[in-house]
């Protein structure tokens, strides 16, 4: 399970992450589709509830940061709040998507550090 954690994000949430705005209508309609592909594909239970809980974090970065380009940009940019890491490669583990949340909030309320 610890081997887990130090794993890399896995392959499908970085290819949604970085293919999600390209030739969809809506950033809504391409994370649905992409969430019913990946209901009707052979994830299991664990890996489909990562990448749902790491979609609304993009959505809520979307938010913060009033694009979802610029939230894009943002969660593959290496931060030093990361150690020099991108917010994208914390979002494999609860306890990385929990620091992405509280990142997104400071964000949100002004603290960069």
């Amino acid at each position: 399970m610890e081997d887990q954690k130090q794993s890399a994000p896995r392959p499908i949430l970085a290819t949604l992450l970085s293919g999600v705005l390209r030739g969809s209508p809506s950033l809504g309609a391409a994370l649905g589709e992409f969430r019913q592909a990946l209901a009707n594909s052979s994830a299991g239970a664990a890996e489909v509830e990562q990448v749902d809980e790491s979609l609304r974090l993009f959505g809520e970065a979307s938010i913060t940061f009033s694009d979802p380009q610029r939230a894009l940009d943002w969660l593959t940019s290496p931060s030093d709040v990361f150690e020099g890491q991108t917010p994208l490669s914390q979002l494999h583990t609860s306890d990385g998507r929990l620091a992405v949340r509280s990142q997104l909030t400071r964000i949100e309320h002004g603290i960069f550090f």
